[in-house]
């Protein structure tokens, strides 16, 4: 896959795609985090499902290089129902209908209050907030990652800088520890300042393809 960064990760090969998601393909699956389907109708300045059409594309990209039988979700599906939610859940629909026979599986974030209310119309089914594969476990927020296993997370939506791109912040894959932390697929914004370990790894997604950066600039995250 062109761009993409090969990874061992407890003990199985995945690929970290950049459009954000990591392919598994022993398993067949496609983990992508922090969709936030609804925030265009809580931004005022943006045209509604503006932000739900993008993302949607994005998910597609990476379903049409990947065969997969299942879509992991890690949480936040859903930013929160909002004023035009009829049309988000068409273009959900719309891209659900080009899968017929993909799998949507959710590890309820923060933001997924009320699942029970939507899942089943969406056709997504939830899971535990801590789903495990062996030694690989799947959350949404890094801080319930269990101690000692190897976990993919997502809900910091990590940017950093990259040399010679100036300001400009760009998602990026961080290896913290035993817990990779994925970009987010949506575009929300407000970010709060971490700090990286010396030994985190970071790659930033720059036009189209994966770069890795030295930890020194200091990944920012949204609290997603």
């Amino acid at each position: 896959m062109y761009g993409a960064v090969q990874l061992l990760f407890a003990g199985v090969e995945l690929r970290l795609l950049p459009d954000g998601g990591v392919w598994w393909s022993d398993t067949r699956r496609l983990l992508v985090a922090d969709v936030h389907l609804g925030f265009s109708g809580t931004a005022a300045a943006q045209p509604l499902i503006e932000h739900e059409a993008a993302t949607l594309q994005r998910i597609a990209r990476m379903l049409g290089g990947c065969p997969a039988r299942e879509l992991w979700v890690l949480g936040d599906l859903i930013h929160t129902p909002c004023r035009g939610w009829s049309a988000v859940e068409d273009a959900w629909r719309e891209f659900r209908g080009s899968y017929p026979e993909l799998h949507v599986l959710l590890v309820p974030g923060n933001h997924d209050r009320g699942a029970a209310d939507w899942s089943e119309r969406l056709q997504v089914d939830v899971v535990s907030p801590l789903t495990t594969f062996g030694e690989l476990s799947l959350v949404h927020d890094p801080e319930a990652a269990p101690e000692h296993r190897d976990t993919i997370a997502g809900h910091l939506h990590p940017t950093c800088s990259v040399s010679p791109h100036g300001p400009r912040r760009f998602p990026c894959y961080w290896l913290r520890g035993r817990c990779l932390i994925l970009p987010a697929i949506s575009a929300l914004p407000g970010r709060r300042k971490t700090v990286p370990q010396p030994h985190d790894r970071v790659w930033a997604i720059v036009e189209d393809r994966l770069q890795e950066v030295s930890a020194d600039p200091t990944p920012e995250c949204a609290d997603g």
